[in-house]
């Protein structure tokens, strides 16, 4: 989405000043989840205001930028349908709802491809932190923490990733 802002005068440092405010927001998310195990909707809400209030400054929802969008949200959504095939056939808990709405307010933010190079980076931090630290099969762990790395490292890097990633 950044090339299509890009081409407006001072678009790129109105784009920057937006990454950092989700960022804070993201890192906000992050923490609390960490503690207390729950992404509030507080900051999900500030996530999709703060996106939606740039993208009206720079310009307005055009046709290309809204397409981008309601790709990207299909991830989070099959993310869902497939959590919640599992849940149901396991039994328990295995990702909670605020997980999944970050993913979507993520979506706001980057394409799907970042998104699921996002989510592949968020998958692997977490998987190695969950072995190193768990204590016992059954204790929760927070996902949202590896996700908001996850995402940073996928905009950091943004099209430079590795061939074949």
């Amino acid at each position: 989405m950044a090339h299509v802002l890009a081409g407006r005068r001072g678009a790129v440092s109105f784009l920057v000043l937006r990454e950092c405010i989700f960022g804070i927001l993201l890192l906000a998310m992050a923490w609390v989840d960490w503690k207390k195990r729950i992404i509030p909707n507080g900051l999900l809400l500030a996530g999709i205001i703060n996106w939606a209030a740039w993208t009206y400054l720079l310009g307005g929802f055009d046709k290309r930028a809204l397409c981008v969008v309601v790709v990207s949200a299909i991830i989070p959504s099959c993310v869902l349908i497939l959590v919640l095939f599992l849940e149901k056939r396991k039994g328990c808990l295995m990702m909670g709802g605020g997980d999944v709405k970050l993913m979507f307010v993520m979506s706001l933010y980057m394409d799907w491809l970042l998104l699921l190079r996002g989510l592949l980076v968020a998958s692997v931090f977490g998987v190695a932190v969950f072995m190193v630290l768990r204590k016992g099969k059954d204790e929760a762990f927070p996902f949202g923490p590896f996700l908001a790395a996850g995402y940073l490292v996928a905009c950091c890097l943004g099209s430079q990733w590795p061939k074949g990633m």
